[in-house]
């Protein structure tokens, strides 16, 4: 669900500011202002575009601006005031003469975050290159606005009969998430919803947080509240403080917009008058709330959230973060803040879902590639489009929703003779059913929610007026389709607790079913089979997390577990039988198949690992010196070279798609692995000085089709495909009011 408001702030938000604000205010002050611009402190073309590259493009547009543009993280005056994310490099989180440059510019920090070596920022425009020209600073980001991206449910995707059945392979009667922690990103979670409870009528929502109060763009614009970073800090005192204070505002946590408590719904509500469950029903819910009354929130506010998982993954056993929501970012994954946050969090070990966005199809039908939100765009993440189950239990009929963004991932950056270098990642990761989804409806003190409210055709199974703890509504979108899979997840940790985030999407992908007609762009690897995921997590090993943590694994060592083998290939739902996609992919742009991926140890499996191309990063936990277990002091980047990515006889698949590049249909690539046409790599692939396989699809500067045409940006075909560069919601409001209705309600 994708819905464009201009956000004001709130009362709510600006008392929370002035109280914080009390405590800290003997350590605010400000410094006169120092204006400069890029002429008179640059004097090299290369020195120019370095700096310019780090800033990204809506900064850019706004650092001379004539009048200065009035967005939700600007302020106009004198100065012209924007908040901003500075992301910088390396594990020196002091930081201290960048926040020195920073007060002496006119500016005031707000945050200092753990998930990514970043700071909250509100400065004067006229010195963001000033800023940007610091060593250490990487990128320069605005503080982006985020927005929210039953039986049949259960039957259609395989959870029914993965709980029901019991066979040779072990499938588990008993699957149902329990004792999995989930902390969902979002608008909160009605905790005392029917579909919240457990059998004993307590609530699943155990712990509930609201970072949605402590907005930071407009409310602490109007003061100079100085350097506040050490305040804010996670795992310092002051975060205590913060952390105190947010809980005790929010019992028990309202979710007043009413999206939160729909996804935490599907992902494992329990039963309720109409008979709907979630597809993990027992599981643990950490509710952190990042969206305010009208759906929407701030990139700061979620980049808290984020470190408030991280934090408290161990000592909640949180293993599955939900984000359905998103933001029009431009910026490459390598700097975008949000992409970074989530890369942190996959590397301490939470399997991180995300929707891939609601903006398959323009205004005027057109069918839109190359839309992808963030953080949908990390490659580590997870991330799932929606597809259209019909109303029928039948996966025969299922297609891809039309509003479902389609791949590739179009973040870039700037080269140096001003052209833009795309990233092109292989996105969505794979589709779940996300359309006319019924699911938990909030309210507070006997009201609904703000979606049934604006929108009452939502509200599902009300005989009269009166507002009960046990209401339901349907929503449609990415943003419900996500969740499917974090419930899948949760199934999937039970059945065995050592699988690693890595692992987990290549199982979701290999057993994934091919939607007939549909290409890689639109599906990923094909629709959500919990069936066969679960028989496959079933047959691997265990211990892999512990072997990781000990160094007691090699690249190639077996990952059956003792005494069980490979799972026959297929899965039958709903009376239809499927063969799985058999493929997944790795290093951003390469399709690989066979059994070897799963029967041995590839070193993608390592939380952490990055692989894009030629290049691969190893992410890693700095733990901190304290005692208590949520202490992680930050995050460590080694570029890695001369080491192992995939291990001998993994099927390269890519020469099957050179020539329809992203075009090509799942099934045509499930036909070229059944007809051999794959290559098997004889001594695996190793990374020296970069890696390319030789029958590798090059995805770099648009799309290349087989008669030669290529795709530039924003180039429409004759069949109504448009490439998208990038997209604005704020440029395109009208766009979104009118997807809003096809959004919620839903597609025919």
């Amino acid at each position: 669900m994708i819905r464009h408001l201009k956000r004001m702030p709130t009362i709510q938000a600006v008392i929370s500011h002035l109280i914080i604000g009390v405590m800290i205010l003997s350590f605010a002050y400000s410094q006169p202002l120092q204006a400069q611009t890029l002429t008179t402190t640059v004097t090299s073309r290369t020195t120019n575009f370095v700096i310019l590259n780090k800033v990204s493009e809506e900064l850019r547009r706004v650092v001379n601006a004539t009048p200065f543009p009035n967005y939700a993280w600007t302020l106009p005056g004198n100065p012209n005031l924007v908040s901003v994310l500075v992301v910088c490099a390396g594990t020196d989180n002091t930081l201290t003469e960048l926040r020195s440059l920073i007060l002496s510019s006119g500016g005031s920090i707000h945050f200092q975050f753990l998930s990514v070596n970043a700071l909250s920022v509100v400065l004067p425009a006229s010195q963001i290159l000033t800023i940007a020209q610091r060593p250490e600073v990487v990128s320069i980001s605005p503080n982006l606005q985020t927005q929210r991206s039953g039986e049949l449910l259960e039957d259609t995707t395989g959870a029914s009969i993965a709980r029901l059945t019991s066979t040779t392979e072990s499938i588990s009667p008993t699957l149902d998430g329990s004792g999995i922690g989930v902390a969902v990103l979002d608008s909160g979670i009605m905790k005392n919803h029917q579909a919240m409870l457990n059998s004993s009528g307590e609530s699943r929502v155990k712990y509930s947080v609201d970072f949605s109060l402590l907005h930071s763009s407009k409310a602490l614009t109007f003061a100079k509240l100085g350097d506040l970073s050490t305040l804010y800090k996670p795992g310092g005192w002051g975060w205590t403080i913060i952390e105190d204070r947010i809980k005790t505002l929010t019992k028990p946590s309202p979710d007043i917009y009413g999206h939160g408590t729909h996804v935490a719904g599907v992902i494992g509500g329990g039963s309720s008058a109409a008979g709907n469950l979630g597809i993990a029903p027992k599981v643990n819910f950490y509710d952190v709330k990042v969206l305010d009354e009208n759906g929407i929130g701030e990139t700061t506010d979620v980049l808290k959230g984020i470190d408030w998982v991280i934090l408290h993954s161990k000592e909640f056993n949180i293993r599955i973060m939900n984000i359905s929501l998103s933001t029009d970012s431009k910026e490459s994954y390598v700097t975008d803040p949000l992409c970074r946050a989530v890369r942190s969090a996959v590397t301490a070990g939470i399997t991180v879902i995300v929707s891939a966005g609601n903006f398959g199809k323009s205004v005027d039908g057109n069918e839109v590639y190359g839309s992808i939100s963030s953080p949908g765009n990390e490659p580590l993440a997870i991330t799932v489009g929606a597809a259209n189950d019909h109303g029928t239990i039948s996966r025969s009929d299922d297609t891809v929703a039309s509003y479902s963004s389609r791949g590739i991932t179009r973040g870039g950056t700037i080269t140096a003779d001003g052209s833009r270098s795309y990233d092109n990642i292989l996105k969505p990761d794979l589709v779940a059913p996300g359309n006319k989804v019924i699911s938990a409806q909030a309210s507070t003190t006997g009201t609904c929610n703000t979606l049934a409210t604006i929108f009452p055709i939502l509200k599902q199974n009300q005989t009269s007026t009166t507002v009960t703890s046990n209401d339901l509504m349907m929503l449609s979108g990415t943003s419900v389709s996500a969740p499917v899979v974090s419930g899948t997840v949760a199934l999937l940790l039970q059945k065995n607790p050592g699988l690693t985030p890595a692992l987990i999407k290549s199982i979701l992908q290999y057993t994934a079913q091919q939607i007939p007609a549909a290409n890689i762009a639109q599906q990923g690897a094909g629709l959500l089979n919990i069936e066969g995921a679960i028989r496959l997590a079933g047959a691997l090993r265990t211990d892999l997390k512990e072997a990781l943590a000990n160094n007691s694994i090699n690249t190639g060592d077996s990952m059956l577990a003792s005494g069980m083998r490979f799972p026959v290939k297929y899965s039958t739902i709903a009376g239809q039988k499927f063969k799985w996609s058999g493929y997944i992919w790795v290093g951003g742009s390469y399709i690989v198949a066979g059994n070897t991926l799963l029967l041995m140890y590839q070193p993608i499996y390592q939380p952490g690992f990055l692989w894009v191309r030629n290049d691969a990063e190893q992410y890693s936990v700095i733990p901190g010196t304290g005692t208590s277990t949520k202490w992680i002091k930050g995050f460590r980047e080694e570029v890695l070279t001369n080491t192992p990515l995939l291990t001998n006889r993994v099927i390269n698949l890519t020469q099957l798609t050179i020539t329809d590049s992203i075009f090509t249909t799942g099934n045509a690539l499930k036909r070229g692995i059944s007809a051999g046409q794959g290559v098997s790599l004889a001594d695996g692939i190793a990374l020296a000085d970069g890696v390319s396989l030789a029958d590798g699809v090059s995805l770099a500067d648009g799309v290349t089709l087989a008669d030669g045409v290529a795709l530039a940006d924003g180039v429409s075909l004759a069949d109504g495909i448009s490439l998208a560069d990038g997209f604005s919601m704020a440029d395109t409001l009208m766009t979104l009011n009118k997807t809003l209705s096809i959004s919620f309600i839903g597609e025919p």
